[in-house]
């Protein structure tokens, strides 16, 4: 684990549960910047098409 995802890692640890902690990977998404927007468009969807 590198040094930026330490203060994520901590909270984790801090504010899960130890069954789920142990096996959390945290990893950095393909997508950067444009993941944010790419959920809120597959929310609106999922939303709109709900019957």
């Amino acid at each position: 684990m590198t040094l930026p995802w330490l203060p994520i890692k901590t909270a984790i640890n801090k504010y899960s549960l130890s069954l789920v902690n142990n096996d959390t990977q945290l990893k950095t998404s393909k997508l950067r910047e444009e993941a944010g927007l790419l959920g809120a468009c597959l929310l609106v969807r999922d939303r709109f098409l709900e019957v």
